[in-house]
């Protein structure tokens, strides 16, 4: 056997050239063909979906994977980082997770199940002197003899300046997505280069892998996932987005079905996170959410939005405000309210939001809602920003988008704007000046209003363009036109991540709401929750009149 084998020489690469690049071209298209290759006898056979992903992997810049446990996900992708720096020389890549510890333990036990299965690999590495693998606690570093580098860094300032050509991100939903936006991804500022100094054009370029299970909507991990996908939709050669559940890994076997069932049949395992770790189904919200989304959907029942008053009965509207200037968004909220025996049904028929504006321009735009709906009030919150607009609303204002002049807006419930307002200007501005007791006040209320079913939201978006294209009228509209209609239902839906994204936290005996992920704003939730707690007012002073006792004749006689 020994005379069979012949020693790689100079000579022999040149005589073969043609044939050699062909084979790594092919691997590098087809690494699974590689990993057959190099595996020979060894009972390591890769399963279809396994073959999928290791293609994904090397072929495309971005990749999201969300798949349940058991699923292989992070063994596959450390393989495919070993199988770049194997065919791609000078590759610098690095794998990272929530905590550095946790990357080097999940490195560290992926590498050496690979040495295992196929003990070629190992002598991919460089046996020169300080180059020898090193696996610490906290740390993995390997360098292979074409000069490739693999290691694990910490999603932390110390990582800052480093250079690195792609990398792997860990259970993307523990890593902070701050510090992966400022520290890890600009790691990859770099394009690896060939041996002659020249980029590969066709290369897929600062490659970044994220494997993950599901997590929460209000999550960086899910904008990231979200980001891939439109990229998929946007330009399919570079970014690949997708997930599977917990039957892929039954099938094959790497998972018992029996195991599976019994989860399902437990009293103590939530629903949420079976959906979560098993279904890969992103949750929305946290389970620190003050606001359940589940019962937020609940109440989208309402089909069609309002864009003037349309009043029935003894029905009126409210119009709230949080407002923001220039760069942050003014969100108006369009409340109709009907009065029933013991309660008013509050319905949210609009929303509007103004960007970019100056107060000027907002005064114009609110006060013409306040012709078109005619409100019992406007709810405009008195701190901050809130202070210029009102100077605003109790002038004159000239609409320019319209050609004409609305006059003064008074205030009702605030004696210094009301020594300077106009005598004779309607009063339907109440100022909110919240405080840390009355905003737990307003957090609680606006809880209690909706988990009691009295408020009523748009449907969804979906809902509502599956009802749009199957009617007469939609299906007339233009594109853009189609677009503008379905905005109040994406302004809802928005409102509902923001509610979902809000966690309490009780400080002194008052409820305080902070945000999960600071990347989501809460002005449309704050326009809520004032609008909610001045209809709350009115619907005190209504049951309080409904319910004072009325007295006849015979009543006073039967009291003597």
């Amino acid at each position: 056997m020994a005379e069979n084998l012949q020693l790689v020489t100079e000579e022999r690469l040149d005589r073969n050239f043609d044939v050699l690049t062909q084979y790594y071209e092919h691997w590098l298209a087809y690494p699974d063909l590689l990993v057959d290759f190099l595996k020979g006898d060894i009972n390591f056979n890769l399963f279809f979906y396994q073959r999928m992903f290791l293609r994904i992997g090397l072929r495309y810049r971005y990749m999201f994977a969300t798949f349940t446990r058991a699923f292989s996900k992070s063994f596959l992708a450390i393989l495919i980082l070993y199988l770049r720096c194997m065919l791609l020389p000078g590759s610098k890549v690095f794998i990272c997770a929530g905590v550095k510890e946790q990357a080097a333990k999940i490195a560290r036990e992926k590498i050496h199940e690979l040495w295992d299965l196929m003990p070629i690999l190992k002598e991919e590495m460089s046996n020169k002197v300080g180059e020898k693998p090193r696996f610490d606690d906290d740390y993995v570093r390997l360098v292979f003899k074409n000069g490739s580098i693999l290691d694990v860094v910490s999603v932390s300032n110390s990582t800052r300046g480093g250079r690195r050509t792609s990398g792997l991100m860990e259970e993307v939903i523990l890593i902070d997505g701050d510090q992966l936006n400022e520290v890890i991804l600009p790691l990859m500022n770099i394009n690896r280069r060939r041996r002659d100094g020249k980029v590969n054009p066709r290369e897929p370029h600062q490659a970044q892998i994220y494997v993950t299970s599901a997590g929460y909507k209000q999550s960086f991990a899910y904008e990231k996932n979200i980001e891939i996908l439109v990229r998929m939709i946007t330009n399919p050669k570079s970014s690949f987005c997708w997930g599977g559940d917990y039957r892929i890994p039954v099938y094959h076997g790497l998972l018992s079905e029996t195991y599976i069932e019994e989860i399902k049949e437990s009293t103590t395992y939530k629903p949420e996170s079976f959906n979560r770790e098993y279904l890969s189904r992103w949750s929305g919200n946290s389970e620190e959410s003050f606001f359940k989304f589940d019962v937020l959907e609940k109440n989208r029942v309402l089909r069609t939005p309002e864009y003037k008053a349309n009043k029935r009965g003894d029905s009126f509207y409210v119009i709230s405000i949080d407002v923001g200037r220039l760069n942050a968004q003014t969100a108006i909220l369009i409340f109709k309210v009907h009065p029933r025996q013991n309660y008013y049904l509050k319905k949210l028929v609009n929303i509007i939001t103004l960007d970019n504006m100056h107060f000027s321009q907002q005064t114009a735009e609110i006060k013409h809602l306040i012709q078109l709906f005619e409100p019992e009030g406007v709810v405009i919150d008195g701190n901050g920003l809130g202070v210029g607009l009102l100077d605003y609303m109790i002038q004159n204002t000239v609409d320019e988008k319209r050609g004409l002049v609305h006059g003064p807006i008074g205030i009702r419930n605030d004696e210094e704007y009301q020594k300077i307002q106009p005598l004779d200007a309607p009063q339907l501005i109440y100022v909110i000046k919240a405080n840390e007791g009355s905003n737990s006040d307003m957090h609680i209320n606006c809880l209690s209003q909706i988990g009691g079913g009295k408020v009523e939201f748009l449907i969804s978006e979906a809902q509502a363009k599956e009802m749009l294209l199957n009617s007469k009228k939609g299906q007339a509209l233009t594109p853009e036109q189609r677009l503008l209609t379905l905005v109040p239902y994406q302004l809802t839906t928005i409102l509902h991540q923001e509610m979902s994204n809000l966690r309490p936290k009780v400080e002194a005996a008052k409820v305080v709401l902070e945000r999960i992920n600071r990347r989501y704003g809460k002005d449309k939730f704050s326009a809520l929750e004032y609008g909610l707690w001045y209809i709350k007012m009115l619907e005190d002073e209504y049951l309080k009149n409904r319910n004072k006792k009325k007295y006849t004749i015979e009543d006073l006689l039967l009291m003597n």
